[in-house]
């Protein structure tokens, strides 16, 4: 009798244990990316962590076929979630999404059209538990024609820099929610440049960002000038914005720059007036970045 009584609390007291809590969160936010989720779900399965950790992806107003690839991963990835991010369009209101539904004090940004390096959760997550808060860096090279390295080249390997603070982007990003939550998350006004205005708060607030040197993301750079244009006129746009927002603490006021404006408007012209053939539009590219 004693000895079944010793059973029955060894298998009540195993039943009673609370789950794990997993090391890190990695959120994943996604718009209609079933093209290229499916390269990151591999880069997933593929991580070299020892310890326990959780994917949170965030589905914000998706109509392709994004959740189907990510089931066909159920049985490849480590514990994982689909949630709703449908009260408003934008991937830093996702990202709060996913961290409000997120299990570990932990968390780490991916982006659904990007890749990463099968030891990058791991590097990413020594970091946040050594400093707090860290970014990575930018390879260009893996996932884009040469050609379009050339002539929009954007590897980084620091924290990025505005003449001002510098930052990190949010799919470069790991960090310790409790900061996350003292910043207040991402501001869902910015459809872009969230992530400056984010690491500007937090810095403000008495907190260093620190480079994780170990890893970098892979990064898919715009394939053509129309979304070129594009990205690059959303920057203009809310990096105006912020410069107004952060003015009274020290940065640089907009209409203090007008030079670079001219300058930029000048570059843009030799740009696109020149670029006829590939080998003269990396040139002038080359040139218009420089001046």
């Amino acid at each position: 009798l004693g000895f079944l009584v010793l059973v029955f609390n060894l298998i009540h007291s195993n039943l009673s244990m609370p789950e794990e809590k997993p090391a890190v969160s990695v959120i994943t936010p996604f718009y209609n990316a079933e093209d290229t989720i499916e390269k990151l779900l591999l880069c997933y399965s593929k991580q070299d962590i020892q310890r326990q950790w959780e994917i949170v992806f965030v589905d914000n107003r998706s109509t392709d076929n994004t959740r189907k690839v990510i089931e066909t991963y159920a049985g490849k990835l480590p514990p994982h979630k689909v949630v709703q991010a449908d009260d408003m369009p934008g991937a830093g209101y996702a990202r709060n999404v996913g961290v409000e539904s997120c299990s570990s004090d932990s968390i780490v940004f991916c982006d659904a059209d990007d890749e990463i390096p099968d030891h990058h959760i791991s590097k990413m997550l020594e970091g946040v538990e050594t400093h707090g808060w860290v970014g990575c860096g930018i390879d260009d090279e893996k996932l884009n024609p040469d050609h379009i390295v050339k002539a929009l080249g954007f590897a980084v390997m620091g924290l990025l820099e505005n003449g001002y603070l510098p930052f990190t982007g949010t799919g470069l990003m790991g960090i310790r929610r409790h900061l996350f939550e003292k910043a207040g998350g991402f501001d869902t006004a910015f459809r872009v440049c969230e992530d400056a205005d984010f690491c500007y708060r937090l810095q403000l607030l008495g907190h260093s960002l620190h480079y994780q040197s170990e890893t970098a993301i892979f990064v898919r750079l715009r394939p053509n000038l129309k979304e070129v244009c594009k990205q690059r006129f959303q920057w203009g746009r809310y990096e105006r914005t912020l410069a107004k927002r952060y003015t009274p603490y020290g940065h640089v006021h907009p209409e203090s720059r007008i030079k670079d404006l001219v300058s930029l408007v000048k570059a843009s012209l030799i740009f696109l007036l020149r670029c006829y053939d590939q080998e003269k539009r990396i040139r002038y590219g080359r040139i218009a970045c420089h001046q």
